[in-house]
């Protein structure tokens, strides 16, 4: 009499046997080939043959630690698999047959491509979800070897493109929040810079701390690359460790990084920009080992304007015909440094947008730097319109006069409080405030927040 494991040894030889010569393969490694992991017994449960099912489901995939108790393909496999379905109408109705799908975003991903195209190019033209665009991405590489499942899908490079993009854009999607309102004076004049073909100096916004100057900026930035005003936009934040305002070569090197993420059908010459800028900065460390990049720069004269020279022809040589717009925020980092550091970044940006006439850069600083640019725009708190469109719009019906005039006198306009005065607003919503204590304990509430939320 054999024994049980004998019979699987058998029963697994018999099959591998078949698959060598051609037998068409079990309908339950298809089945497997379109879930992101599955129980063994509930996948071969519903199979007439459940137990030679089950066992070629433990012969061709693997235990997964996460969830527990589960089992998925390898890659390659899954990739031959998909690669045998005719169309992606054969995998939807694949997919029909089993109810208890997992419920995760590559699964969620991997439907969206088989049954929606349009959807797909919906959610990486607005660039927002760089979770979702991710897992489109791995998806994507399930079916790699099946040209008949990619008709009419992105392919993985303009997929991986769009990340990029939505990765490059959350910072500023944050900053801009849910609840922007108004600065539409403020953004005409923003708007009015880039449009002037003739510029060739940066503008400055300034305004004191914790006036909106970020987010403004950022607004500005999303809206232009939405309407496709700008062929790219640069973010750079200046309070990242790794840009050092007294040292304006980091800024130039970080300028080059992004760009070559941008445009990789320039990668080379970008690269060889980049190669110059750190070259030149090597160099000075090492000869100069008492003075600042500032200093060194300023008595190598030569070896610095050939190095933005590369950098500016290198800009001047990208592909389109719109601007690149360049953010630089957190201008007050150079401030603290004094005229002479402004005034050596302020050279080195005229000598880019000389040589580079579609640079559009803006910078937002506490102070107005009159003495260097007169393409200035300051921001001032809220008027009592703006906080009540803000409020407004938070918690999606009118407000009553009264409840805007308390908010309004009590942030004074101040776009940081009014923005925490509306999200509040927005969670507990309007009704709320019919409450005359709940209303009187919000507001006391706010009064106390907002001298933490101003520092």
């Amino acid at each position: 009499m054999s024994s049980p494991v004998g019979n699987i040894l058998e029963t697994l030889t018999k099959m591998r046997e078949r698959a060598k010569q051609g037998i068409a393969r079990h309908a339950i490694l298809r089945e497997a080939s379109v879930l992101t992991h599955f129980d063994l017994f509930e996948l071969s449960e519903h199979h007439a043959d459940g137990e030679e099912a089950m066992l070629l489901l433990m012969d061709s995939a693997v235990p997964l630690t996460k969830p527990e108790n589960t089992w998925g393909l390898p890659l390659a496999d899954r990739q031959t698999l998909l690669a045998r379905f005719d169309d992606r109408a054969e995998v939807q109705a694949c997919l029909k047959t089993l109810e208890n799908r997992p419920n995760n975003r590559l699964q969620t991903a991997l439907e969206l491509l088989m049954t929606s195209p349009d959807a797909v190019a919906g959610l990486l033209a607005q660039g927002q979800d760089t979770a979702q665009i991710a897992d489109i991405l791995d998806a994507l590489s399930w079916i790699e070897k099946a040209p008949q499942l990619q008709t009419g899908l992105p392919d993985a490079d303009t997929v991986r493109q769009a990340l990029l993009d939505a990765r490059r854009q959350a910072p500023l999607r944050r900053l801009v929040g849910d609840n922007f309102q108004g600065r539409e004076e403020v953004l005409a004049k923003m708007q009015a810079y880039l449009d002037d073909p003739a510029m060739q100096d940066v503008l400055i916004l300034h305004g004191p701390d914790g006036i909106g100057k970020s987010t403004v900026l950022a607004k500005f930035a999303l809206d232009a690359a939405e309407r496709k005003d700008v062929d790219t936009v640069i973010y750079l934040n200046l309070d990242r460790p790794i840009l050092r305002p007294e040292e304006p070569l980091s800024l130039l090197l970080d300028l080059v990084t992004q760009l070559t993420q941008q445009f990789t059908e320039n990668a080379d010459m970008l690269q060889m920009a980049g190669h110059e800028v750190r070259s030149l900065e090597q160099k000075l460390s090492y000869s100069r080992e008492n003075e600042s990049l500032l200093e060194s720069a300023a008595s190598d004269g030569d070896d610095w304007d050939m190095v933005i020279s590369v950098v500016a022809l290198a800009i001047s040589d990208l592909p389109g015909d719109r601007s690149i717009l360049v953010l630089v925020d957190t201008f007050e980092q150079v401030q603290r440094h004094g005229n002479r550091v402004v005034s050596k970044l302020w050279r080195m940006t005229h000598a880019l947008m000389h040589v580079a006439p579609r640079l559009r850069i803006i910078a937002a600083g506490r102070l107005e730097e009159q003495q260097f640019t007169d393409n200035r725009v300051a921001l001032d708190v809220f008027e009592r319109s703006d906080v009540a469109r803000v409020l407004s719009k938070a918690s999606k019906t009118p407000l009553s006069d009264q409840l805007i005039d308390d908010i309004y006198t009590l942030t004074d306009g101040h776009p940081l409080t009014v923005q925490l005065a509306a999200s509040f607003v927005g969670r507990a919503g309007p009704d709320a405030f019919d409450d005359p204590e709940f209303r009187q304990q919000y507001l006391s509430q706010l009064e106390e927040e907002k001298r933490d939320a101003l520092l």
